[in-house]
């Protein structure tokens, strides 16, 4: 190497260090560029999804478009699909129980699993609803049976009390499923809140 009062121009070649720098910059710049690039969350989008993990993963990915009392509800709807799937399909390995369950789930959109789940809950209160009515036919004949004792018909007398109590919160919860399955049929799709 020459000295530089000579005038000659001395050539650096870069290291290895600072090649690596410049090629991490610019991956770095093109993986940004790609993310930005990529379609944003949409309440329409298909839940996809295999089990647990990566349905909160699908959620999370989507908290931008979804209010936290539609969480709760996709929430209860995972649940309402699994305590169908536990009904149907009894004695599944886990494994195949979770897939059982997911394979309901995957595909569908938010307001098509809420529609869902909604259907499965209408379906459990009305049934919920007719037992109860069937209890309280039962209790009321007993209770004007001239075969029981005072202490008989207290007793049939308080049940009927707790069931109307009971029928009244399931038609009330039956109510308000009702409407909430008919505001989702009424919202355009992608505003289903």
């Amino acid at each position: 190497m020459e000295s530089r009062s000579s005038g000659a121009v001395a050539v650096r070649t870069p290291s290895y260090a600072s090649s690596r720098f410049a090629l991490a910059a610019v991956s770095l710049l093109i993986a940004l560029a790609l993310a930005g690039c990529q379609k944003a969350a949409s309440r329409e989008d298909p839940i996809v999804a295999r089990d647990d993990a990566s349905f909160e993963e699908w959620i999370s990915n989507h908290t931008r478009v979804l209010n936290p009392s539609e969480v709760r509800e996709l929430n209860e709807a995972r649940q309402q699909i699994r305590f169908r799937t536990m009904q149907a399909k009894t004695g599944l390995p886990a494994y195949e129980f979770t897939k059982a369950v997911y394979d309901d789930i995957n595909g569908k959109t938010v307001r098509d699993l809420l529609l869902t789940s909604y259907a499965l809950q209408i379906d459990q209160l009305s049934t919920e609803f007719g037992n109860l009515q069937g209890q309280m036919k039962r209790f009321e004949n007993a209770e004007g049976s001239r075969h029981l004792d005072e202490e008989e018909k207290a007793y049939a007398a308080n049940s009927i009390s707790t069931l109307r109590q009971k029928m009244q919160q399931r038609e009330d919860e039956l109510a308000r499923v009702k409407a909430r399955v008919e505001e989702l049929k009424r919202a355009p799709a992608a505003e289903a809140k």
